[in-house]
């Protein structure tokens, strides 16, 4: 950073990204933060959608990733579709004919929410001006906050509100994906772009530090102390029951990282719920829930006490004899 003048984006633990061109670099973090949402489904018939539908899906997926309509230069097949339609925005309601307009204007939303994230990790670089950024970023910023003053005030206070354990903590409850306990929520690496925006800050300032951490797939947002922890389940999808390989802790406070191993050969932590960890979304999710259902019915959770390890919860299933087999082997 010293000698190279310019602010590298942590990738990984102890792996870094330097950018030639300071708009590339935030063109990068803006598309780190942002949530997959598919474009809403086809509905009804449209002659004049059928007739242009080609055309007309690079207009539906830029909507879908910015939750605004472009300009005509900003899409390959823009001034066509000028020319066919009259004007984009015209060419846009053809599209919701066809769709949910409501779903549309809930994807925007998001879309605005994903871009607060985006600014608020971005005041730990100190000050900027709007021409720092990517051209899109600007027409995003434009669309969705009409200025970059009223977008980085509104940044500000959801950054301030991670400095607060209450704020966090209010936030773990809130929060409709997750397993929620006394001291934290986890969730699937997948599930973290449907967490509350407040939630999406905490984890980025993890990020920022220590980049992705490769092989973990469950995040702990530690509700009674600022830390990050990142979980190695290597078994997650196959394993109804996977066992923890390793523990990357954030500490926010000290920026420190610390790993732990465990040996696959002790007492190790197993997970149980799994689906509790994804969004409802997740195709993985119904299985996860018919294994837990099948558990419960068990009697298996009467004391979660002695389930949360996997000598203890071996000799349950063994007192009742019972075993648990993985789906694609029953």
């Amino acid at each position: 950073q010293q000698v190279l003048k310019t602010e590298p984006i942590s990738a990984a633990p102890g792996v870094w990204y330097v950018f030639r061109k300071s708009v590339d670099r935030e063109e990068f973090l803006a598309k780190r933060y942002m949530i997959r949402i598919p474009a809403p489904r086809e509905r009804k018939s449209d002659t004049a959608f059928k007739e242009n539908r080609e055309l007309l899906q690079e207009l539906i997926d830029f909507f879908a990733i910015h939750g605004r309509l472009p300009v005509a230069t900003e899409l390959d097949q823009g001034t066509k579709l000028v020319e066919i339609f009259g004007s984009l925005a015209r060419a846009f309601r053809v599209v919701e004919v066809v769709t949910d307009r409501d779903e549309w204007l809930r994807l925007s939303d998001r879309r605005r929410i994903d871009l607060l994230v985006y600014l608020a990790l971005k005041e730990f670089d100190g000050d900027y001006k709007m021409s720092d950024l990517a051209s899109t970023t600007q027409r995003d910023i434009r669309a969705h906050y009409r200025s970059l003053s009223q977008a980085r005030l509104l940044a500000r206070k959801l950054l301030f509100a991670v400095g607060s354990l209450d704020s966090i903590s209010l936030a773990c409850r809130s929060s409709t994906v997750g397993k929620l306990t006394p001291s934290a929520l986890y969730v699937h690496i997948d599930a973290v772009e449907h967490l509350p925006a407040v939630l999406k800050v905490y984890e980025g300032c993890a990020r920022r530090l220590i980049g992705d951490v490769p092989g973990a797939n469950l995040v702990k947002l530690h509700r009674d102390s600022k830390k990050i922890s990142y979980l190695a389940y290597p078994d997650f999808d196959s394993d109804p029951h996977p066992a923890l390989h390793q523990s990357d802790i954030v500490d926010l406070v000290e920026q420190r990282l610390e790993r732990r191993r465990y040996s696959q050969d002790g007492n190790v932590p197993i997970l149980h719920r799994k689906e509790t960890f994804l969004h409802r979304g997740d195709p993985r999710w119904e299985g996860f829930s018919a294994v837990t259902a099948a558990e419960e019915k068990a009697g298996l959770y009467a004391d979660t006490s002695i389930i949360g390890y996997r000598n203890q919860w071996r000799v349950l299933l063994e007192s009742k004899g019972l075993s648990v087999v993985p789906s694609d082997r029953s």
